[in-house]
């Protein structure tokens, strides 16, 4: 299996893992919704956004190997809007979306990614 695939399905088994754990504790917290439900949010946002930049780096992966021939661009824009969009309903609607809980959900995949790998990496070096 490809190291990059591997750090990739663990990272979203691991985000998906979170955002079952935080809707659990939205759903057992009423009175920590609004915090909970921005990180939700944030967290829903970071899982896309993070498969779009894992979609883009394959293709560029193929495109740099010969496999395909042109690439359409990173998505920045995409990603830049859907986190935009995001920040937009937590200023909107700020009785439901708490702004410092998105901020931390639209992290938490980057900095999971982040972990995995360097544990893998760790964990290969020292076996």
């Amino acid at each position: 299996m490809d190291i990059f695939s591997r750090y990739i399905r663990l990272t979203f088994f691991f985000s998906l893992l979170l955002l079952m754990i935080s809707s659990m504790c939205w759903f057992f917290f009423p009175p920590y919704q609004p915090y909970l439900a921005g990180y939700i949010l944030g967290l829903i946002v970071s899982i896309i956004n993070g498969l779009i930049a894992a979609n883009k780096t394959m293709k560029i992966g193929d495109y740099a190997t010969g496999k395909i021939k042109k690439i359409q661009g990173m998505g920045t824009l995409q990603r830049y809007l859907l986190a935009g969009f995001a920040g937009y309903t937590a200023m909107r609607y700020p009785a439901l979306f708490h702004w410092l809980g998105l901020l931390i959900g639209i992290t938490t995949v980057t900095i999971l990614s982040l972990c995995v790998a360097l544990v893998l990496y760790l964990r290969k070096r020292w076996t």
